[in-house]
């Protein structure tokens, strides 16, 4: 399929998605198909990953319908595939309040200003030595446009009294508003493998973010062979069986020399 344009590659895998879950569903495949759809090597799906792909491009938002649906049949199929999601993206797919804090580490700059903000001086910050109003720099497509955080926004300063509601605006306007559109489609189209568009945003508030990614990524701590075993599902053989005593031996060795 190398030598086809993206578009018929892409239809091509969604025609077949649900062949590729049952017969090539494997982490190698998957996470293949996750880092050529993120464009990222760190394999980490962010807000900011969000906002960074051209809408030039006439097959933006397919890209993130179909990364939704790679990752709803990860989950299906119990295949941990190495990324995690980043917080905020999280919290904007369970439709819940994104914080100050929450922003920390998806972009440290912004959460460093907006915290000096609210801790600045109110005296100073009232003799509007900042110059700040309720909007927003934008660079989009190579140019850059103001954008208003509330109606009117041009017009109010921001002052000792409104800056909490100057910070949330502007949070919110950089991880929930501007990346909207792509939330939408991932979210859509991991419903439409793994559950009911209404019940999508119930599944991701049922979920702590730790829980999803240790799904998706596994764990970092040592293989605890007792916890496998208890939580392993036998199909034609019983525990008793002498292939299932050597298979828990020979992992049990290897843990332990290792």
């Amino acid at each position: 399929m190398c030598g086809l344009p993206a578009v018929y590659v892409l239809k091509i895998l969604e025609c077949n998605l649900r062949l590729l879950a049952v017969v090539y569903l494997d982490k190698e495949r998957l996470d293949l198909l996750l880092l050529m759809l993120i464009y990222d090597p760190s394999k980490h799906i962010s807000a900011k990953k969000a906002m960074k792909p051209s809408k030039v491009d006439p097959m933006h938002l397919d890209y993130f319908s179909f990364s939704g649906r790679i990752i709803a049949l990860a989950l299906m199929h119990k295949v941990q595939v190495g990324v995690v999601f980043d917080r905020v993206f999280f919290l904007q797919l369970a439709g819940k309040y994104i914080s100050l804090e929450d922003i920390r580490d998806a972009d440290p700059r912004l959460y460093d200003s907006c915290k000096q903000i609210l801790e600045m001086d109110a005296e100073f910050i009232d003799s509007d030595a900042l110059g700040l109003t309720f909007v927003r720099d934008v660079e989009e497509l190579g140019s850059r446009k103001i954008v208003e955080l509330c109606p009117g926004g041009k017009c109010m300063a921001v002052n000792s009294k409104n800056r909490e509601e100057y910070v949330n605006l502007l949070i919110r306007h950089q991880f929930v508003t501007s990346i909207s559109e792509q939330a939408t489609h991932f979210a859509k189209g991991f419903a439409d493998i793994l559950c009911n568009p209404r019940l999508q945003k119930f599944f991701f508030q049922s979920l702590e973010l730790e829980d999803l990614d240790w799904m998706l990524f596994g764990s970092e701590s040592a293989i605890c062979v007792d916890d496998w075993k208890a939580h392993t599902e036998y199909n034609g053989y019983k525990e008793t069986d002498p292939q299932i005593v050597w298979f828990w031996k020979v992992h049990a060795c290897r843990i332990l020399s290792s």
